[in-house]
């Protein structure tokens, strides 16, 4: 199962820009030519649960649908008292979730700050 922030309620005047760089088709394209013509290998990486990986950097909380609540509760079991009387929990994020407005930059910027310190540097073009 997934849950995801709802990111359509949130107020975007709150929160930093959310939007992160995007590698234009162009420069993918190129790098693909460069494969090909020099007969290089090459890899791709999916990282499950990428978000996961970046603090939040502002104070975001978030309503715990009253249906995954007492899966919630099952886990944890002091949360019971803070549930309201309409069933649902309200919790701060402590990491970036899909669907809030901030976390693709979050997960940007942890992502440069891995690859610049491994020894690469970001396509200037882009």
């Amino acid at each position: 199962a997934r849950w995801v922030a709802g990111g359509h309620q949130m107020d975007r005047e709150l929160y930093e820009r959310g939007t992160s760089p995007t590698v234009t088709s162009e420069a993918v394209f190129e790098h693909i030519a460069e494969i090909a013509a020099f007969s290089l290998r090459w890899i791709t990486v999916d990282i499950g649960a990428a978000f996961l990986n970046s603090e939040m950097s502002e104070f975001v909380a978030v309503w715990i649908p009253k249906t995954l609540v007492p899966y919630v509760v099952r886990v944890m079991p002091d949360t019971q008292s803070f549930v309201n009387k309409e069933g649902r929990l309200c919790v701060r994020l402590l990491k970036a979730l899909y669907g809030c407005l901030q976390s693709s930059q979050l997960w940007y910027k942890t992502m440069d700050t891995v690859l610049v310190t491994a020894g690469l540097r970001p396509n200037r073009y882009d």
